[in-house]
């Protein structure tokens, strides 16, 4: 077999495989992977009742889910993070800025990194708690024209157990908001 030949089909395999990455990574973009709240079959072409009422879930508010927040399973969902950004106190841009000390930081103020122009246009905003809230369930949503790329973190539990850990990343956390009673 020549060279040539056993070149293009490595390259065949390749481009096979980049095509097979978008397909994937575009369907998640789509479509939202949620599963149905009651799986209802059908049973000889006839549909089965639903006996029972699924109720809407029920949205605990920001200061709730960080006071029950944990922050080893914040550290865990960093991991994603932890590909384009660094947690370390003086750590180097990346992909993404460093992110020590972003809790209480204003927008695109890490003189190190190159913000996208959207990203600048937010100027005077601080990253308090609901911002990064609002931020990290879906950044494209928030800041349309962002370069980053993360999809976001959809589960609002894991959102505040990650946004807990980044408030760790200081000399001086920002305090947590406090229950009103």
């Amino acid at each position: 077999m020549k060279v040539s030949t056993v070149n293009d089909l490595i390259a065949a395999c390749l481009l096979w495989a980049v095509f097979l990455f978008l397909i994937v990574y575009g369907s998640d973009l789509v479509y939202d992977h949620q599963q149905p709240a009651k799986i209802v079959y059908s049973i000889n072409g006839e549909e089965v009742p639903v006996t029972e009422k699924v109720e809407p879930k029920q949205q605990i508010s920001l200061v709730t889910r960080l006071q029950q927040a944990d922050i080893e399973n914040g550290r865990k969902v960093f991991g994603q993070c932890g590909l384009c950004h660094t947690p370390a106190k003086n750590g180097p841009a990346r992909v993404g800025p460093p992110l020590y000390g972003i809790v209480g930081r204003p927008f695109a103020s890490v003189s190190e990194y190159t913000y996208s122009r959207a990203m600048r246009a937010e100027n005077g905003k601080t990253w308090d708690f609901a911002t990064l809230d609002a931020y990290l369930a879906s950044p494209r949503k928030y800041i349309p024209g962002t370069a980053m790329a993360f999809n976001g973190v959809k589960d609002e539990k894991d959102r505040a157990d990650l946004i807990l850990y980044l408030r760790s990343l200081s000399d001086a956390p920002v305090e947590l908001p406090h229950l009103t009673p």
